[in-house]
């Protein structure tokens, strides 16, 4: 049986990649004001509408972390991280 040819357009990461490194990175993240912490519910929103793979990127939001509250009181900004491979980025 001939090896398996990488697809061209799948994504970077798994959705159980996503969320091992969404914890591993969460531990690496400091916030220097942090406002209240994210509700589970609220963050499995946030997750479910954010964190995806494609063939160009990968979003992981970061769990244990607080939000900040929008200015308006009208919604709140968790935080996230994108990752960008050189090769997508235009290099090193």
């Amino acid at each position: 049986m001939p090896p398996a040819v990488p697809q061209l357009n799948s994504p970077i990461n798994t959705p159980s990649e996503l969320d091992s490194l969404a914890k591993e990175l969460g531990d690496h993240l400091q916030e220097e004001n942090p406002n209240h912490p994210v509700s589970p519910s609220r963050f499995t929103k946030a997750k479910d509408i954010a964190q995806h793979s494609t063939s160009d990127y990968s979003v992981v939001l970061l769990p244990g972390c607080n939000a900040v509250e929008c200015g308006f009181a009208l919604g709140e900004w968790l935080p996230a991280m994108v990752y960008v491979p050189y090769s997508k980025s235009g290099g090193a």
